[in-house]
């Protein structure tokens, strides 16, 4: 009855796992390998000369095969098909270690669920031990037990977590404190039990191996209840499994061992001293150099400032945490973009951010992008976490409001022509003003505008329109520039030209004055000698007339009488 009952229960739980309570992952493996390793042993049983598939086969080989050959061949055949079903099963576990699967956070409703679905199997264990061994007078469970007190175990172990998750919620922590320090314990609980389940199947594998093995020997063997379940489940009680655990190993009988009786005998209520004194010490905290810190005692901030460096005294946990922060540190938020990482230079035309917002200006009919950041200090770390809910929230809507109002009432080009130290100054002074009327305790620092820009999206256009105005601004200059150039020149020819005509008139001049002044000595020097002057004259003439032409001068007294002369006159 129970074999088909842990079927029925695979079945349900991984209906369940479907809907997406995955965190019953674990259980149902490990019922599965419960209920495989059954119903292997059952199919070695099962396989009988008289069974139907050994009976099949040999009227298949038409009486050729034996049976024990028939049979060998079966079991071997299961072997290696368990083989495969074991590895898988211990590639997805290898995955569920993994993340791959599971959710990080459940909801409350999901978790409520796993709880009572595990609860239910905690009572289906006892019922299942209950069936098998029936003398509840006998420490030592029997091999079938075992299995269903390991289910016991995982079962409480799961309801112990879910349901102190459950309390905590209830108890009104903050979201960040119940995020950080009691969800992940619910949550990382899986992935002991998932170490647990690989070590059980890496068993089954091996034990898979020995069975084959003995069957090639012709051997029968079937599975026995795994070490990795009798270490924790052999007895009734925990500390009689731990024992019969440390006898199997070491081979010594601790019930003759005063030293060990001893020990065992006290051991649980020294670790339970041990605990109860562990439990105290978290009520002793320290706040470490450069930190402040903030009690909450049942979700509830305690006290009326927060604790500064040094020793400290508080409820035990979880009645009582205490969260660490460190005012003195500068923080800064990004107004007006996302910062992308993986940006090291801004270039306004690209995308420099992974997210970008824009303002409205020009009276809402523009938009402009801010690349800014904001630096603040703390200087009082128990109004700024209580005046607000969420004080970094507050003071960036803040600075988005003050942005917009001084951007809204101007323009595009006044904005960017602005002078940004005076935007600055004055911004930083109102948003330090509406801080102090809150009195969130916050100091502004600084204010840096990184950028303020068109946004991406006209990023091309603007780039075009300033480029025609740039080429409009370049094409003026150089009809200036041509226009003087042209000017300068005209100015220069017509001053060369005055120069040139005055030169030639000083020259005319001086000309006529050379030619009167050599008149008038001619005419001193004709009265002189009227003849001589004559002779003069002629001559220059001559001279004049024969510049340009060959001239041959011939003397009488070289020739005799007789002679002739013969000119060549061809050149």
């Amino acid at each position: 009855m129970l074999f088909f009952s842990n079927l029925v229960i695979v079945l349900l739980l991984s209906v369940c796992i479907f809907l997406g309570y995955d965190k019953l992952y674990t259980i149902d493996i490990f019922l599965a390998v419960v209920f495989l390793s059954e119903f292997f042993n059952i199919l070695l049983e099962a396989v009988t000369p008289n069974s139907f598939l050994v009976t099949k086969l040999i009227s298949i080989s038409k009486n050729r095969a034996k049976p024990e050959g028939t049979i060998k061949f079966l079991k071997i055949s299961y072997c290696f098909i368990f083989l495969a079903v074991w590895l898988a099963i211990i590639s997805e576990v290898i995955c569920l270690a993994g993340g791959h699967g599971l959710s990080v956070y459940d909801s409350l409703s999901s978790k409520v669920c796993c709880v009572c679905i595990y609860l239910v199997l905690y009572f289906y264990s006892v019922f299942a031990i209950r069936t098998l061994q029936s003398d509840e007078t006998e420490k030592t469970l029997i091999p079938e037990a075992q299995p269903y007190r390991m289910l016991q175990y995982l079962s409480l172990y799961q309801i112990v977590f879910g349901l102190y998750y459950i309390s905590v919620s209830y108890m009104g922590f903050s979201e960040e404190i119940t995020e950080k320090y009691l969800l992940m314990f619910f949550d990382y609980t899986i992935f002991f039990v998932l170490g647990y389940l690989f070590c059980l199947l890496i068993e089954r594998i091996l034990d898979t191996i020995r069975i084959l093995t003995a069957l090639l020997k012709n051997k029968s063997q079937k599975f026995e209840v795994p070490f990795f379940i009798s270490l924790i489940a052999a007895s009734r009680s925990f500390k009689g499994s731990l024992i019969k655990t440390i006898e199997f190993i070491s081979g010594v009988d601790l019930s003759k061992s005063e030293i060990a009786g001893y020990i065992l005998n006290h051991i649980e209520p020294v670790s339970i001293i041990a605990l109860i004194v562990f439990w105290l010490i978290s009520s002793v905290v320290i706040v470490p150099p450069n930190q402040e810190a903030i009690f909450y005692r049942m979700g509830k901030i305690t006290g009326d400032q927060s604790y500064k460096p040094g020793l400290h005294f508080k409820l035990p946990w979880p009645f009582e945490k205490m969260v660490l922060y460190e005012p003195n540190m500068v923080k800064t938020l990004n107004i007006g973009f996302t910062p992308d990482e993986t940006q090291r230079n801004i270039i306004w035309a690209k995308a420099h951010a992974k997210e970008n917002f824009s303002l409205l200006v020009g009276n809402g009919v523009e938009i402009i992008a801010v690349d800014c950041q904001v630096f603040f200090k703390v200087n009082n770390l128990y109004k700024y976490i209580t005046k607000v809910q969420n004080p970094e929230t507050y003071i960036e809507s803040l600075t988005y409001k003050l942005l917009t109002d001084h951007t809204v009432s101007k323009n595009f080009d006044q904005i960017i022509s602005q002078n940004r130290n005076a935007l600055i100054s004055d911004l930083k002074t109102k948003l330090q003003t509406e801080l102090n009327q809150e009195d969130m305790g916050v100091t502004v620092v600084d204010i840096v505008f990184l950028a303020i820009h068109p946004p991406l999206e006209v990023a091309s256009v603007y780039e075009d329109v300033i480029s025609a105005q740039v080429d409009k601004q370049t094409t003026i200059l150089k009809a200036n520039s041509e226009s003087i150039k042209e000017l300068c020149m005209k100015k220069a020819f017509a001053e060369e030209e005055v120069n040139n005509a005055k030169a030639y008139a000083q020259e005319t001049v001086a000309n006529a004055i050379g030619e009167a002044v050599s008149f008038e000595s001619r005419i001193i020097g004709y009265n002189t000698d009227p003849d001589l002057e004559e002779f003069r004259l002629k001559l220059d003439y001559t001279l004049k007339l024969a510049k340009s032409k060959n001239l041959y001068v011939i003397d009488k007294s070289f020739m005799r009488q007789h002679d002739r002369i013969m000119l060549n006159l061809q050149n």
